[in-house]
């Protein structure tokens, strides 16, 4: 009876082990690492990102004065075969098979979570006054309209006009 119990008291132990591992296994959260600010994105050496070709935040990123989006825009010029992509079909495409970040319009990518699950948004928004004006196609205003645009964001006025 001795020896018995004794089997039978490390069967349960086992078997109780085996359970408590598998819950706790199946019932982690996968980590995930979502970026909220500029400054972080740049300050993390380990993670590649960028964004895709024709994106008129592209243009701001290049051209600006502010610190972290020049940043930004200098790391995308220095690796612009990984960082400027052909559409945003890849940059999904590869932030979802993971360690990289797509920089990309916000509403795009709360539709595109929904077909994506696997995708993670930043909750703070990178570009605060982004302004979306529709044009037609080749309009002669579209160039100068985003030049002015970013250069009173440059200046700092479009931040005064938003505190108003």
């Amino acid at each position: 009876q001795v020896v018995a119990g004794t089997w039978w008291f490390f069967v349960l132990v086992t078997v109780a082990s085996y359970t408590a591992n598998l819950a706790a296994f199946l019932g982690r959260a996968n980590r995930v690492y979502a970026v909220q600010t500029p400054e972080q994105l740049v300050a993390d050496r380990l993670m590649p990102y960028g964004t895709y070709e024709g994106y008129t935040l592209l243009k701001f990123l290049q051209n600006t004065s502010l610190p972290p989006f020049r940043a930004m825009g200098k790391y995308m010029q220095e690796h612009s075969d990984t960082s400027i992509l052909k559409s945003k079909d890849e940059g999904l495409r590869r932030a979802s098979e993971g360690n990289f970040a797509f920089i990309g319009e916000p509403n795009y990518g709360y539709v595109l979570q929904n077909k994506w699950c696997n995708l993670t948004l930043g909750s703070a928004p990178f570009f605060k006054s982004m302004i979306a004006l529709p044009f037609p196609a080749g309009s002669p205003f579209i160039e100068p309209i985003n030049r002015a645009l970013m250069e009173l964001q440059d200046e700092g006025i479009m931040d005064n006009l938003r505190s108003k």
